[in-house]
């Protein structure tokens, strides 16, 4: 072989070398590309399943959310029922036991739940909340990556928002829009960021009464009670209330109906009280001092009866207004009074009693 031949040979040598260079080069970079997609795509199912468990976290909460229920005082399962912590999430059986508290890029995420929108007390309200990841890390050198964005939003199944390289102010998708950042007290997200978005609706709900809430109630039907009723503070109807047994209370009974003794009553059983605080009961149509066996005291004169007009005012009964008990009462005669024998001078004077 003469020299030119070995020339043009190590010419093709070095030819094929730089396009198998070439070639390892471009496989390289595919593969690194497909491995990147599948890590974006796997960051965007795993920030679903977090939407997922706040759409429960919602629904479960959604009373206390929306005021209807009070709030524990002490942290409980929440720390901040408004920023639930994934921790959180999983210790309320929202994830997965074996659920990763992080997603396979290098994100960081935390959860916001909107401030209630509408009447949650009488029509119902809106419910809105946030799952949000921020790159950080070796993340951030692709932040503004649209191809990786497009990857992650396409595995949220069209719930998913971001902030786009060419709208930063903006948290936008296909379900939602909002300003960046969403809500008062949280700083603004970075480019790249990516959300799931969650809502419920209370309306549903709103109409009916749940234990424990806080909300004033009001029936316009009939209420039936198979025990009993218990109330801390009052109970207050604007009509009667009936019972088919006792009434007892644990303190006082306190009558607010005035009545005037000897004045016609309703209904025999009826209590009232007088404005000096006596108790009443209605008697035969008419008031009259309960627990008192006394009815009053009258005087007689023979063949005058009560028709002395000098002595009417100290001989008849206040109660009834003549020379008489009041009906259910009997007169008892305390003393006798007969001037010389003369039968047509003697005086009684009565009392009534039960």
């Amino acid at each position: 072989m003469n020299s030119l031949q070995r020339g043009f040979a190590l010419l093709e040598f070095t030819i094929a070398i730089a396009l198998a260079s070439l070639a390892a080069g471009w496989a390289a970079s595919f593969w690194m590309q497909q491995a990147e997609d599948a890590a974006a795509q796997a960051t965007g199912s795993w920030l679903l399943t977090v939407k997922h468990a706040v759409d429960q976290m919602l629904i479960r909460q959604a009373d206390a959310l929306a005021g209807i229920m009070p709030r524990p005082p002490q942290p409980d399962l929440y720390r901040n029922l408004f920023a639930p912590t994934l921790a959180e999430l999983k210790a309320a059986g929202h994830l997965p036991t074996g659920f990763p508290l992080g997603p396979p890029l290098s994100f960081a995420v935390s959860i916001l739940i909107m401030p209630p929108q509408g009447d949650c007390e009488k029509r119902g309200c809106r419910l809105e909340g946030l799952a949000v990841a921020q790159p950080e890390g070796h993340a951030l050198s692709r932040a503004a990556d649209v191809t990786r964005l497009g990857k992650m939003l396409m595995a949220l199944e069209g719930v998913g928002l971001s902030i786009h390289p060419l709208f930063p102010s903006r948290l936008k998708g296909a379900v939602a829009d909002f300003p960046n950042p969403p809500v008062a007290g949280v700083g603004p997200f970075g480019v790249g960021s990516i959300a799931a978005f969650s809502v419920f609706d209370t309306t549903q709900h709103a109409q009916f009464v749940r234990h424990g809430e806080v909300r004033e109630t009001a029936l316009r039907g009939p209420f039936t009670v198979k025990d009993q009723i218990s109330a801390q503070a009052g109970l207050r109807t604007p009509a009667s209330i009936q019972a088919g047994g006792r009434i007892s209370a644990g303190e006082f009974l306190q009558i607010q109906g005035l009545a005037h003794v000897s004045q016609p009553c309703e209904a025999d059983g009826l209590v009232a009280r007088s404005g000096e605080g006596q108790l009443l009961s209605c008697h035969q149509g008419t008031w009259r001092a309960a627990g008192s066996g006394f009815g009053g005291a009258f005087g007689w004169q023979a063949g005058l009866d009560c028709r002395s007009a000098v002595d009417r005012h100290v001989m008849i009964n206040p109660v009834t207004g003549d020379c008489t008990c009041p009906a259910g009462f009997t007169p008892f005669e305390v003393s006798r009074r007969t001037a010389l024998g003369d039968a047509p001078d003697t005086f009684r004077s009565y009392i009534c009693i039960r």
